[in-house]
């Protein structure tokens, strides 16, 4: 009886130890995840990002598209306005 009461703070100090190292581990562990986190976000921002830009320009193509559709349309029907313009 007399040793466990000898040795009952080495074990008490043992626990205490690895209780603190599992704290700290912890800790690290929630950082860690805490930036892994973030990065996702700033990727899924800058994808999302990109896919609205990426639908903006081809906003941007199919009304140059219109745009040409419409002028050309004008200029295939202008001719012969012009010619009965010229008779």
């Amino acid at each position: 009886m007399a040793a466990i009461e000898k040795n009952l703070p080495l074990i008490q100090e043992r626990i205490s130890q690895t209780q603190h190292e599992l704290d700290h581990s912890v800790r690290e562990l929630r950082d860690e995840m805490k930036r892994a986190i973030a990065a996702a976000s700033e990727q899924t921002t800058k994808v999302e990002s990109k896919v609205t830009d990426l639908g903006t320009g081809s906003l941007h193509i199919s009304a140059m598209g219109a745009l040409w559709l419409f002028v050309g349309s004008i200029l295939g029907s202008a001719s012969s306005n012009l010619e009965a313009l010229l008779k």
